[in-house]
């Protein structure tokens, strides 16, 4: 089996070429003629290089490197297809994002060697310096991770994809490429399903106007809509209020998925039970379970009794009946909401009330950001009669003393 190995002062990208072309030489027996194959070649990339015609030899030795998958060790084919990447380096900004176009495709035209090929895609992606080049080569790994089923390697970097959007500067229509792709890539893994929700929801986020039909969307809002309701741990979303999303009130067959939406978002348990016994067809046809959303909702509901409580406390009959279970079940759901993280609370058994200190709010729209407002100004004059009065305690006790 060849082996790139540089056992001279030779320029890297001569010897990769060498490497290449002896490779797709084959096993024809090695020569010293100047008109071997593999040595035609090297001559050629050697002139292209001296005449700096970069992309041109970035070309030919692409247009040969299939052999460095099919024939060559992995440690050889990555290092190999580094050097070809540093390239892109030398190159002004049009050309290089030409040439790392190019080499990404090269990459990613198989699905054989996959892990291979997307680390090696990585590495471009690493190595390109403009934001233009890498977006480009991005919107490459994020295909080729999905149609390679390779997307479970990829997800530890997708946490920095809303900081790459920002700083690359891209448009709202390559924004809304990405989060798409993102969210397609997480779409069917376990272990990523609240990304998946959280990056269809940034996609539909970026439908800002009233000038698109639902068809341009009705996929993604019915996806979004089913995930959030079916995922047991995710309470919390802002969707409800987007322009896509509100889409569905006037469409006929979408619009009791709106109101089952809705009711997660801003009802109680009684307002699904009611919608479900009316659209029972809805939940079978979504492939929704109704005993997991019965579960969900109670949760909510809990969440929403405490954050509806001017006291902060809850006695047990209230969460009874909002939850509609047992005397005994109180405290067992309580408890599991606070493991949830859903809310934060304490169980008084001699006076059966649930004290609430923290709760999730189902959404965070207008109205939360005013109630917000309104309790930070009156932590604000509370704390101004708690200063007044320890000033007038202390201009008191001055007054004592002398």
């Amino acid at each position: 089996m060849n082996v790139l190995v540089d056992t001279s002062d030779e320029v890297p990208i001569i010897c990769v070429a060498r490497f290449i072309g002896e490779l797709n030489q084959g096993n024809q027996q090695r020569t010293e003629l100047a008109d071997s194959p593999a040595k035609l070649f090297v001559s050629s990339c050697e002139a292209l290089m001296e005449q700096g015609a970069w992309t041109t030899l970035l070309q030919e030795m692409l247009e040969r490197s299939g052999a460095l998958f099919s024939k060559a060790g992995e440690a050889d084919a990555e290092c190999s297809f580094l050097v070809m990447s540093n390239i892109v380096s030398k190159l002004p900004e049009k050309e290089a994002l030409a040439a790392a176009e190019a080499i990404a495709t090269k990459i990613a035209g198989e699905t054989s060697n996959s892990s291979l090929r997307l680390k090696i895609l990585l590495s471009l992606f690493n190595m390109v310096e403009y934001p233009a080049g890498k977006y480009t080569v991005f919107t490459h790994v994020l295909r080729y991770a999905q149609s390679a089923q390779v997307a479970e390697l990829l997800l530890p970097s997708i946490k920095k994809v809303e900081t790459w959007v920002k700083d690359w500067g891209l448009s709202n229509d390559e924004s809304r490429a990405v989060y798409l792709a993102v969210a397609n890539l997480c779409s069917g893994q376990s272990s990523a399903s609240k990304e998946h929700l959280h990056y269809l929801v940034k996609y539909l986020s970026t439908f800002e106007s009233t000038e698109f039909s639902l068809d341009t969307v009705r996929d993604e809002v019915v996806r979004a809509a089913v995930e959030f309701i079916s995922a047991p741990d995710v309470f919390q979303c802002d969707m409800l209020d987007m322009v896509s999303v509100q889409k569905l009130q006037g469409d006929a067959a979408l619009g009791p998925l709106f109101t089952l939406l809705s009711l997660m978002l801003t009802g109680k348990l009684a307002d699904y039970l009611s919608f479900q016994k009316a659209n029972t067809q809805l939940i079978s046809k979504l492939n929704l379970s109704h005993d997991d959303i019965v579960t969900k909702m109670r949760l909510m509901s809990l969440a929403a009794l405490g954050s509806e409580s001017q006291s902060g406390e809850i006695p047990y009959a209230l969460v009874k009946d909002t939850l509609q279970i047992n005397d005994d079940e109180v405290e067992t759901w309580v408890v599991r909401a606070i493991s949830l993280k859903l809310l934060e609370a304490k169980i008084d058994q001699l006076r059966e009330m649930v004290v609430f200190s923290r709760c999730t709010q189902r959404v965070f729209g207008e109205a939360q950001w005013l109630d917000l407002q309104s309790k930070l100004q009156q932590w604000k004059v509370n704390m101004g009669s708690v200063c007044k009065m320890l000033h007038n305690t202390r201009m008191s006790g001055l007054a004592v003393e002398n």
